[in-house]
């Protein structure tokens, strides 16, 4: 188990939920959209990824970091019977790595970086609920 690297993706997807959960709780005019979806999807793949290196089997022969956000969710539905509960199916760029492109691609629309954002929020919460207490993060809070 990669303690350490699970750690420091919550963390980091901690920072990146702050960021876009900050940008919502402006007045929808005033919501830059691109900031709440870059934000969103980071975090989302950031907790999907820490809930695949966490499920994943120590026997596994080969750890593949670089995953879509359809590829991390199709391995931890395997794995956690309640990220099946969640509604993957409106993520847009579920089929990139988003940590991992150049590409420039984002929603432009309040409701779905909105709906992105509560789906990485839920993701956090299944994998907090997941992982030993020794490896949860600080205080999380926006």
């Amino acid at each position: 188990m990669e303690t350490e690297t699970i750690k420091t993706l919550i963390e980091q997807a901690d920072s990146d939920l702050k960021r876009a959960r900050g940008e919502l709780y402006q007045p929808a005019e005033d919501v830059v959209n691109y900031c709440v979806c870059v934000s969103a999807r980071t975090a989302l793949q950031r907790y999907l990824l820490g809930l695949y290196l966490f499920l994943k089997k120590d026997d596994d022969e080969t750890v593949k970091i670089n995953h879509t956000i359809d590829e991390l969710v199709g391995f931890c539905n395997k794995e956690m019977s309640e990220l099946k509960k969640l509604d993957f199916e409106h993520i847009n760029c579920k089929e990139h790595d988003v940590l991992n492109t150049e590409e420039l691609f984002f929603c432009n629309d309040v409701e779905i970086v909105d709906h992105c954002t509560e789906l990485a929020e839920k993701v956090r919460e299944l994998l907090i609920s997941a992982i030993p207490e020794d490896m949860h993060p600080g205080p999380f809070s926006i």
